[in-house]
């Protein structure tokens, strides 16, 4: 594919456009997520009704997947296809946004009619799916034109196939080997019943059931339990990682790492187990219930999927060449300078979640850590002089009001704050609260910003990592970093529109530090707004 000029005139209307599609988008999700369930639920006696019924979150995963899959598979294209969607964009999808609302409409109205038992619901039910077929095209066009997707569809029609078929076995193979979890979960029961049985002598078991514990602190292993989402996760990660490396291993030597992979994520989850029950038998329910058991998941899965990386790249088995070791070197470049804090701030909010209950009590070690490392990196960061303007506050004030009207509170977790406070000393509450400020508003900010809006903004627009200067403008990194940053957030819509901003603002100025002073101003007005209200569940 042929080098495309990009149009840095329109850079901001681009932007613009990509943030109306997304906010129409969002908008017409809340308005059609209920009103499709409620419509679908009493319409069992129909075959859309039962597949919309039984599989429908099935399917939309294996949507996803497949456009994970598709994305993979053209990754070294894709920023070609970039300028090609630059070059290629027209103000005219402005006009297939209005046609995309306006047969949002007719969906809409039809989506109860057509699961109404009646005369004419099979008439509906075309009419229904035809109309969805059309908005799905009229939201394509709205995002790009339509040369662009008769490109993609010319180029990677094979890819296409290839995604589709992979997500649809993927589908296939998780409802066929539904049973055999049942099995697999009886395993892991006893294999944790005789860890167990190292520590205490007095093990409650109950094979029928699968209750297992001591201290009267029993838990049961059911098929969730049996590991099967781990091996998922690992075994997808196995074919991302494999795939985006594979001019550097042995194959099929290199397939062994998907077993490897399995084995060792299922054997985690064992000793995750065994561990959750003896820290509610032994230390406190509590920990157990509402800190270990909600982040050890993850943790074994990113230590699992670290020691494969390093498994993999070390190994003269997996790997065609060996690399020559490296003397050690004590410097420290911009991109692992601008990454380090970030991976900080995860690792301790995975920690400091483990080690406490329901409240995050550790949250203060969270900020001293992230604060530490962001000092210790501050000489490669290329951060002063330090400069504000008025556009970041006010793009920061924006998304804290977006913030505000989009996300729904949690009225228990709100209670869970509430009663953490009543219960403890005041000096204790306000010196956690000074560092909940702190990090909410100076220690996340930076630690986020510069992962997000300095590293993976100008790795995703293959732009050398810097904290400073003029960003050329890509759409695949402007869309991609927000989104990943959304991700990373509960309300992972509106985290990614506040992504949007965010990024926005990096684009129009010449320094970081104007993002991170925008997202330091929305979650100080957040705090401040939590701290009146009491509204925890806001942030």
């Amino acid at each position: 594919m042929g080098t495309l000029q990009t149009k840095p005139a329109s850079q901001f209307l681009i932007i613009g456009s990509i943030l109306l599609v997304f906010l129409v988008l969002v908008l017409e999700k809340f308005a059609i997520g209920s009103h499709v369930y409620s419509a679908v639920k009493n319409s069992h006696d129909t075959v859309l009704g039962e597949l919309l019924f039984s599989h429908g979150k099935a399917i939309s995963r294996s949507v996803v997947l497949a456009v994970i899959i598709f994305l993979i598979l053209i990754q070294k294209q894709l920023n070609d296809y970039r300028r090609l969607f630059i070059t290629l964009y027209s103000p005219r999808s402005v006009v297939m946004l209005l046609a995309q609302v306006a047969v949002f409409g007719l969906f809409y109205w039809c989506t109860t009619p057509a699961f109404l038992p009646g005369p004419g619901q099979v008439a509906f039910q075309s009419l229904w799916l035809a109309l969805g077929l059309l908005l799905a095209l009229l939201t394509l066009a709205a995002f790009a034109s339509l040369e662009f997707w008769q490109r993609i569809l010319r180029e990677q029609k094979w890819a296409i196939v290839f995604a589709v078929a992979l997500s649809v076995l993927v589908w296939t193979l998780s409802i066929a080997t539904q049973g055999l979890w049942t099995h697999f979960a009886d395993f892991t029961f006893y294999l944790v019943a005789g860890c167990l049985a190292w520590f205490s002598n007095d093990v409650y078991v109950d094979p029928e059931d699968r209750i297992i514990g001591f201290h009267r602190f029993l838990v049961n292993i059911d098929t969730q339990c049996s590991g099967y989402e781990g091996i998922g996760l690992v075994t997808a990660f196995v074919f991302v990682f494999l795939y985006s490396f594979r001019a550097d291993f042995r194959f099929p030597r290199a397939l062994l790492l998907f077993p490897i992979g399995a084995i060792v994520i299922w054997l985690f989850n064992i000793v995750r187990i065994v561990v959750l029950i003896l820290i509610g038998a032994l230390w406190s329910p509590d920990v157990a219930v509402w800190g270990f058991h909600t982040q050890a998941g993850w943790i074994t899965f990113i230590l699992t999927s670290v020691g494969l990386m390093w498994l993999a790249h070390h190994s003269a088995f997996f790997v065609k060449q060996k690399a020559s070791a490296q003397p050690f070197s004590h410097t420290m470049n911009v991109p692992i300078a601008t990454l380090l804090p970030l991976i900080a701030l995860l690792a301790m909010t995975f920690l400091t979640q483990a080690l406490s209950g329901q409240f995050d009590w550790l949250y203060p070690l969270r900020v001293i850590v992230v604060g530490a490392v962001v000092l210790y990196c501050f000489r490669y960061l290329d951060l002063r002089p330090f400069t504000w303007n008025y556009f970041s506050i006010a793009a920061g004030l924006v998304v804290a009001v977006m913030w505000i009207l989009m996300v729904n509170t949690d009225a228990e977790v709100d209670q869970q704050y509430s009663s953490a406070f009543e219960q403890t000393p005041g000096w204790l509450v306000g010196l956690w609260l000074f560092f909940r400020l702190v990090g909410s508003s100076v220690t996340v900010p930076i630690a986020e910003e510069l992962g997000f809006r300095s590293y993976l903004l100008c790795k995703l627009s293959s732009q050398p990592v810097a904290n400073r200067g003029p960003l050329l403008f890509s759409a695949f990194a402007f869309v991609g970093s927000s989104v990943a940053f959304g991700l990373l957030h509960g309300a992972w819509l509106e985290g990614t529109l506040a992504g949007f901003v965010y990024a926005w603002v990096r684009y129009r100025s010449t320094h970081i530090l104007d993002a991170i002073i925008a997202h330091g101003v929305t979650n100080a007005v957040l705090f401040a707004v939590v701290l009146y209200n009491g509204q925890w569940s806001l942030l």
